[in-house]
């Protein structure tokens, strides 16, 4: 073919960039499905995340089998009134928007997030050492028109001995979408991040479809941190009145117990190779 060199296209008009690719990369976001065959009118959910959340609920006495399955994990229910969520997939954000307002749907009552932050990439004014790291939180704030259904924070608080997770430092991902969507809605359930030290730096969110977590063999939380944690999650402090019924209190949790789940979801296996996610695309959506 014979090319008219006067009139060819500058180069910056034929060869493709960025934008050239905006359309093939605008897809639906994946479905959500949320099934629930618990008790109804759950007074209390905690949702626990990865790795960490894993190995919180093997201590869990007695959780039993799913009562209910998100598309990115499952649910139990080890005390009457009581929901535990597992979510085993790191989420993209539009993906993370849905689950949380999925969950808010189902649950729409007091929440506990157990989560990481990664020390490593941490901001503050004394470095942290990845040994004696704290746990940290991050919770809604008090409904100042509500705040006679809110019990008042107190010193016998489990959180009065956390860290605040502080700025310039942000959540992402689901956790930050549940706490923001609780804070916005007009009720008086309150939101809490518990957030237990990693030694790794996380891979940027997926941008379409959730990938499992990475493997935790290289992560490791002592007996006092998992303890920490598992405390700040059943505390009391800022919890609605509604919550505070019988049944609903401190689920039965004890490390020396520490079991397999029903259901595949006790702990994360597989090589770090074989579940690595970075670039977000080719996982399966479960």
């Amino acid at each position: 073919m014979d090319i008219d060199q006067g009139n060819t296209s500058p180069r910056y008009a034929v060869e493709s960039d960025d934008s050239d690719d905006e359309g093939s990369l605008v897809t639906t976001t994946p479905a959500v499905s949320i099934s629930y065959g618990g008790s109804p009118g759950t007074r209390r959910v905690t949702v626990v995340l990865g790795p960490v959340g894993a190995e919180w609920l093997r201590a869990v006495s007695a959780v039993g089998a799913p009562k209910g399955s998100v598309s990115i994990g499952q649910i139990y229910e080890p005390s009457r009134l009581h929901a535990l969520v597992s979510i085993t997939h790191r989420l993209p954000p539009l993906v993370s928007h849905e689950v949380s307002q999925r969950l808010l749907s189902t649950f729409p009552t007091d929440m506990r997030i157990l989560d990481t932050y990664s020390v490593p990439s941490y901001i503050s004014s004394s470095p942290l050492s990845i040994p004696n790291s704290p746990v940290m939180f991050l919770r809604t704030a008090p409904r100042s028109d509500k705040s006679n259904t809110l019990k008042p924070s107190g010193t016998s608080s489990s959180l009065t001995s956390l860290i605040p997770f502080a700025p310039p430092n942000l959540i992402q991902s689901l956790p930050a979408s549940l706490l923001s969507a609780i804070q916005a809605r007009p009720s008086a359930y309150s939101g809490v991040l518990i957030l237990v030290p990693s030694r790794h730096i996380p891979p940027p969110p997926p941008r379409i479809v959730p990938q499992p977590y990475l493997s935790s063999a290289n992560e490791f939380w002592s007996d006092l941190v998992l303890n920490t944690a598992n405390e700040a999650l059943q505390d009391e402090d800022g919890v609605s009145s509604s919550s505070s019924l019988p049944g609903v209190g401190e689920i039965s949790w004890d490390l020396t117990q520490r079991c397999h789940l029903q259901g595949g979801q006790g702990s994360v296996s597989g090589s770090a190779s074989s579940q690595r996610g970075d670039v977000g695309d080719g996982g399966m959506y479960l």
